[in-house]
């Protein structure tokens, strides 16, 4: 059964649940978590992505996160997806910021979380292929070379300050 997903109105309240190949075939505005995780040097994890994807296939991704389910908080999904795509548990999430992001092939209310992790890293559902962890200033390098989640490159900016 496909999954079903929030959508919400401009001020990000809910005003419909419906299956996500709609969410995406309609380009329709819905939330979804995204997760920051740092390890204790301060890099950052960079995930790239499954060519199967149906967004931004084979991109890189600064984040981990996405999108939320029916009955299901930002951080209740922003934890399962950490499990998912790279097999981290029993993390604490810090709260960050919200964000709002646009373009031609998604709309999107998002709620950014951090966490410090150390451990093994684990692609668990096949939505990650590769992994790494980057200094702040190795990322802004990497950014303007390869293929980047516009979104994920967004929170990234604003978390380091570069805009």
């Amino acid at each position: 059964m496909e999954e079903k997903v929030v959508i919400v109105n401009p001020a990000n309240e809910i005003i419909d649940v419906v299956p996500r190949s709609v969410m995406r075939a309609n380009i329709l505005l819905h939330r979804a978590s995204y997760v920051i995780v740092t390890n204790s040097k301060g890099a950052i994890l960079v995930q790239k992505r499954s060519d199967r994807k149906d967004l931004y296939p084979s991109y890189f991704d600064p984040t981990t996160g996405g999108v939320v389910t029916e009955n299901e908080s930002y951080e209740q999904n922003a934890v399962r997806e950490l499990e998912e795509e790279v097999g981290i548990t029993g993390v604490t999430l810090k709260s960050l910021f919200d964000i709002h992001f646009e373009n031609e092939y998604v709309k999107v209310w998002g709620y950014v979380f951090l966490t410090t992790y150390d451990g093994p890293i684990k692609p668990m559902d096949g939505e990650v292929v590769d992994f790494f962890f980057l200094k702040p200033r190795e990322l802004e390098t990497f950014m303007k070379q390869e293929p980047i989640m516009p979104d994920g490159e967004m929170v990234i900016k604003k978390y380091l300050g570069m805009g």
